[in-house]
This record gives structure tokens, C-alpha cells and sequence, in this order.
């Protein structure tokens, strides 16, 4: 039985993605950066360690060109942050993906998309 005041209802998940960290957080050190970029870095590092973002099932990705463009402090599993490095698929699988996507209205040929 629910608890008084408690639905049985779900909260909606929520999946938060920052793309390009570099530019918000800069891969320098955090004691040489400038007080906004340090406060970024804060910003991002208590996000990883909530205790209710965490209970929640909610996602944050820190999405970044290179694991080298990412500061030392967010490659930190001490942190509880994982690192997750996502391959490009092999030409012939981007292809296929392409010609999906694209379905009947290529806008070009798929295998030069997939080059």
C-alpha cells in the first residue's frame, strides 16, 4: 500500500547530455583555469556524485570529441564518472545505416555519406 501523499506513479526518466565538455570544462588543470570554468567543473562533478540524481534512474552523458579534450577530473571513476569511448561503425556498416535512414529519398549516394 502506498504510502500517504505517494502515487504508485513513475516519474518520468530524464537524460541529460553535454555535448562538446571541452568547451564547458576545459581539459586544463582545474587550479590554473579560470573561476568560471572551475565553477563548471564543480557543477558537473556534484551532478555525478547525487545521491537523488542517482536513486532517480536519470542519466547525464559528457560527450566530448576526444577522452583527451576532457578534463582529468571528469575522467575519474573516484568521481563516479565512467569513461565509455563509442567506435565509429566500419564503412560498410555506416553505409547499410545510411541507405536505412534515408530510406527512398537519398539525398546523395549512401556510400559517399558513409566515407
Amino acid at each position: 500500500m502506498p504510502k500517504e501523499g505517494k502515487s504508485n506513479k513513475r516519474e518520468p526518466l530524464i537524460t541529460v547530455f553535454f555535448e562538446y565538455i571541452e568547451t564547458v570544462v576545459p581539459p586544463q588543470s582545474a587550479s590554473s583555469c579560470e573561476d568560471k570554468d572551475r565553477l563548471a567543473l564543480v557543477m558537473i562533478l556534484s551532478l555525478a556524485k547525487n545521491l537523488e540524481i542517482r536513486r532517480s534512474g536519470n542519466a547525464i552523458f559528457l560527450l566530448a570529441e576526444s577522452l583527451s579534450f576532457v578534463a582529468e577530473q571528469l575522467k575519474s571513476e573516484t568521481n563516479l564518472l565512467v569513461p565509455v569511448k563509442i567506435g565509429f561503425p566500419e564503412t560498410a556498416n555506416r553505409k547499410d545505416l545510411f541507405e536505412s535512414l534515408a530510406g527512398e529519398k537519398l539525398l546523395g549516394e549512401a556510400e559517399q555519406f558513409a566515407r
